[in-house]
């Protein structure tokens, strides 16, 4: 990019963990590297502060709605971590005693009232962001990012993309409400330059569903930069206690049901469970009773919690302590879950630091673990145990397949050149 002011991006995103996302950070940081500005507009703080201290990237907070912070969290629920007050704010708290009286909580009920106000609180803030300035080309992460891009994008006559990271299909029992959401998203999506998402599965998903046609559609695996870590720490080991003979199964991300979290730490209290491994849940949770329960069904001294945040460098650092990775999804019906193995951002983690991963047996990820032997699959979390010691049999080998799986499919660097290619051809200005 030549000289002189720096053309603008906005990334736009609605109810979305964007602190623990790969994919818009890493995009983000990609795109001012290139030279541009970068806005990463944001409905609300959700569980961790977007740690970014590059001076040509900006994180706005452009509505009023409440924080959503981790279970133990000590921050206070009112807080708004640094959203500065909006024009919204007094129809926000307007609305919330609204749906506490009746018969308004009938109709914000039975009209989802509350959903549609909040998303369009989300547009009138994003708006208020871009108005006043030039951008060049807008990213929508997900349906609503994307449906606030196709708008303010048609606004101030800027192209679009959309970036897809979670699958968003219709069942047979979806109701009204999710089938609108739809609906606008494949419109939005149609009118968009291209669209990103992460592998070929789920691609043709995406086609499918959207009725897209001759739109490029562009390959990027949530990835991360490299290069591979090679060093082992004991980062783990010194933040939480852990003896530094232990070897450790790492759980990163969200501490919860649908990552099968309690089955999991209830392995450990078999006497089957290798007396050498201990278990780390590294992550977030909205459920105080939920993490409660896990130490309570749990081994004493074999499972520990990491629910402080950390930074993205530190991250990796955490991550580089532990041995072996655990990415477990429940409903393998549902494509999204199914097709979760460029899509995930731990699995992409403990690629970069070497760790053997423990996933589902779905078909697809089966297919390239089972190509690359950098880890094993399970049909159920009773396997766990059986998984953990086949790989410790043979853990320096499955180390090196994993960081090689790394450089092949998982570096960062791999994919978005062709992105940036794609903006700069499909950019105003």
């Amino acid at each position: 990019m030549s000289n002189g002011k720096r053309k603008a991006i906005a990334i736009f995103a609605y109810w979305y963990p964007v602190a623990f996302s790969p994919s818009i950070i890493n995009s983000a940081t990609a795109l001012a590297d290139e030279g541009y500005s970068v806005d990463i507009i944001v409905d609300r703080y959700i569980f961790n502060d977007i740690e970014i201290t590059r001076p040509s990237i900006r994180v706005i907070y452009c509505t009023s709605l409440p924080p959503v912070h981790r279970a133990g969290s000590a921050q206070d629920s009112s807080s708004t971590n640094g959203t500065k007050e909006s024009p919204t704010s007094f129809l926000t708290r307007l609305a919330n005693t609204l749906e506490l009286q009746k018969p308004w909580n009938w109709l914000v009920t039975r009209f989802h009232l509350k959903w549609f106000y909040e998303r369009l609180l989300f547009l009138l803030g994003a708006w208020k962001v871009v108005k006043g300035r030039d951008f060049s080309f807008f990213i929508g992460a997900e349906p609503e990012g994307l449906f606030v891009a196709s708008v303010l994008g048609r606004l101030k006559r800027v192209n679009y993309c959309y970036h897809s990271l979670e699958l968003f299909l219709l069942t047979d029992s979806s109701s009204r409400l999710d089938k609108l959401r739809k609906s606008l998203e494949a419109d939005a999506n149609r009118g968009a330059a291209f669209t990103l998402i992460q592998d070929e599965a789920r691609a043709a998903c995406l086609i499918k569903a959207n009725g897209l046609s001759s739109q490029p559609v562009i390959l990027l695996p949530v990835s991360e930069p490299g290069p591979a870590v090679t060093q082992k720490t004991k980062f783990l080991h010194t933040r939480l206690g852990i003896d530094e003979s232990k070897k450790i199964v790492l759980a990163l991300g969200g501490i919860f049901y649908g990552n099968f979290s309690l089955e999991i730490a209830m392995q450990t209290i078999s006497e089957k469970w290798p007396e050498d491994w201990v278990l780390v849940f590294h992550g977030f949770c909205s459920d105080a009773a939920y993490v409660g329960k896990i130490m309570e069904s749990s081994h004493p001294g074999r499972v520990y919690l990491s629910v402080d945040p950390v930074s993205i460098d530190e991250l990796t650092i955490l991550t580089a302590s532990a041995d072996i990775g655990i990415a477990l999804y429940d409903s393998p019906d549902d494509d999204n879950n199914a097709l979760t193995i460029f899509s995930s951002g731990k699995i992409a983690q403990y690629m970069k630091c070497g760790l053997p991963i423990i996933v589902n047996d779905f078909p697809a990820t089966v297919a390239v673990v089972t190509e690359y032997g950098c880890g094993r699959c399970i049909h159920d979390v009773d396997s766990l145990i059986v998984a953990i010691n086949s790989i410790d049999s043979d853990l320096a080998q499955y180390r090196e397949r994993a960081l090689k799986m790394f450089s092949l499919k998982y570096d960062f660097i791999n994919y978005f050149s062709k992105v940036i290619s794609m903006i700069g051809a499909s950019s105003n200005g």
